[in-house]
């Protein structure tokens, strides 16, 4: 089993702000080696706690480098710091002996290095720059050499992205032995290994602040209303490949619920801020579990801030309410006439934020027998919805963005019990959405087994970078806390353990009402209001 420890792993409201990685990579057995990917000629392997380059490599190509690289597989990281205990174990008589820490790793042809050696000359012992051409000192060239024995050391290298500044610490030394300043590339991952020698590696700790958003990085949020993945199920073994593609190579969510699934938002005095939009599809666009005022931030406000275009787009006039994102279409019309939209903005206006919301699933429920029934007409509807999302993906591929695309499929609310197409807040199954997720460094072919509607939100503005959603911005709100109180899924992610502490706010509001929830959007509100003081920070 490959294990990476992250303390993102029960990241939610409280915290979600610092978006700080803290990873300690498992090194015990042959499988963590996975967690790596290998650059150049050298061999690897992990066992008893240590990363271990057991055969040195060779230097060959165009460009002059390190011939043996192990890079951690994790997405670019902008500030960051790498620790780690290092032994050479080349031959005391081998001189120019070295090892290496690897920072900024963008491709085999792009990244820093700090060959840490036994002797310095123009070529050893210092920090180096590989830019598309042979690699480059950019440090000084007075360092003290570092691995004239075989003893193990402690080295901790720290990288701000920003400034460009780079600092080399050796054996807890209050003063770096080497230091650098170059701002060529921003962000990238980091690795370990060595020119042409031989070494091992343990008591790795990396801790770094992800890079801010990469301009191909593309989030489409395809909602499909009413969809529960019974529904979906049956679906996707009946011919809805696209649909099929996204579950089979990404992420599900085995227990899902919704913010209540009552149809209006409304509050003690009477009004309803969010017109006739139901709590779910605010919940989703703002990372929130209530919303009391207008005057909320959401990822179409925090993609502005960031300098990119978004597009919300959706088949009623109830959606009118988003009017935050760039592009808005909301009217009654057909689901097609909704996906030309959000692609016509994708295609003139460049978006890279895409929320689709498809109604007319609404228009062919015949009842809950007849949604897992294959052929009938709610099922055939599924199909028709799921060449829209080939529409979507292929617009996608297009552009040039699908290799950085992350797609999350899901619903703003199950459906109720009966032929009627509703979804009152009494009945569970209106609670009870489909949710999958999908795109680079996403889990392939897993589930995880818990998930609610705001925790979409607080997705999306992590896999853009943005900046942290900041919940209600009406001065005059005074609910605690007032900020998002979705929760970071970490655990769709690759190297993730599954399980983590989620808070289950809708859960404990079901479980509370004994799985017997009230119809009133304000009986959840109160009691929700009241579980969410669990997450306030304590003063």
């Amino acid at each position: 089993m490959i294990m990476l420890f992250l303390s993102l792993a029960a990241i939610s409201a409280s915290t979600y702000p610092q978006q700080k990685l803290h990873l300690r990579p498992h090194l015990s057995s042959s499988a963590s080696i996975e967690q790596w990917e290998l650059d150049g000629s050298g061999s690897w392997r992990c066992s008893d706690g240590k990363l271990i380059l057991f055969k040195a490599g060779v230097p060959s190509g165009p460009i002059r480098r390190p011939a043996a690289l192990a890079i951690l597989r994790t997405n670019p990281l902008r500030s960051v710091t790498v620790e780690a205990e290092i032994r050479c174990t080349a031959p005391l008589d081998v001189v120019r002996r070295d090892l290496d820490f690897v920072i900024a790793y963008e491709s085999p042809t792009r990244f820093y290095y700090i060959h840490l050696a036994g002797i310095t000359d123009s070529v050893h012992n210092g920090i180096f720059l590989v830019n598309n051409a042979n690699r480059r000192r950019i440090d000084s060239g007075k360092g003290i050499p570092q691995l004239k024995d075989s003893v193990w050391h402690h080295v901790r290298v720290q990288r701000d992205g920003e400034s460009g500044h780079i600092s080399v610490y050796v054996d807890r030394m209050h003063d770096p032995v080497l230091k650098a300043i170059d701002t060529t590339i921003c962000c990238g991952r980091v690795g370990f290994g060595s020119f042409d020698d031989t070494g091992e590696f343990r008591n790795i700790v990396v801790t770094g602040e992800p890079s801010p958003h990469a301009p191909g990085t593309a989030v489409l949020l395809f909602v499909i209303d009413g969809l529960q993945s019974d529904a979906a199920k049956v679906a996707i073994a009946n011919g809805a490949s696209n649909m099929k593609f996204l579950f089979d190579n990404g992420v599900w969510a085995e227990e899902a619920y919704c913010s209540c699934p009552a149809p209006i938002v409304y509050l003690p005095d009477g009004s309803r801020p969010w017109g006739t939009a139901a709590p779910p599809n605010v919940a989703m666009h703002t990372g929130t579990h209530v919303f009391e005022s207008k005057q909320m931030d959401d990822i179409f406000l925090a993609a502005r801030r960031a300098k990119l275009k978004s597009v919300f787009s959706g088949s009623a006039e109830n959606y009118k309410v988003f009017s935050t994102a760039d592009y808005c279409f909301a009217l009654s019309n057909a689901d097609s006439a909704v996906v030309d939209f959000a692609i016509d903005h994708l295609r003139r206006d460049g978006v890279r934020l895409l929320s689709v919301h498809v109604q007319e699933t609404r228009r062919n429920w015949t009842g809950p027998e007849d949604k897992t029934k294959p052929g009938s007409k709610y099922q055939n509807y599924l199909l028709t919805v799921d060449h829209l999302l080939e529409k979507l993906l292929r617009a996608l591929k297009d552009e040039g963005v699908w290799d950085s695309t992350y797609v999350i499929v899901s619903s703003d609310h199950g459906m109720g019990m009966t032929k009627q197409s509703n979804h009152p807040a009494s009945v569970i199954s209106s609670w009870q959405p489909y949710m999958n997720f999908y795109g680079p460094g996403i889990k392939k072919g897993a589930t995880i087994p818990y998930a609610e509607s705001p925790d979409i939100a607080i997705l999306i503005d992590f896999l853009l970078r943005l900046t942290p959603l900041q919940g209600h911005l009406d001065p005059k709100v005074s609910i605690d806390p007032t900020g998002t109180t979705g929760t970071l899924l970490t655990n769709i992610f690759e190297n993730n353990p599954t399980w983590f502490d989620h808070p289950k706010l809708v859960r404990r509001y079901l479980q509370s009402k004994n799985w017997k929830p009230s119809d009133d959007y304000a009986d959840y509100r109160s009691a929700m209001l009241s579980l969410m003081k669990d997450l306030a920070p304590k003063k």
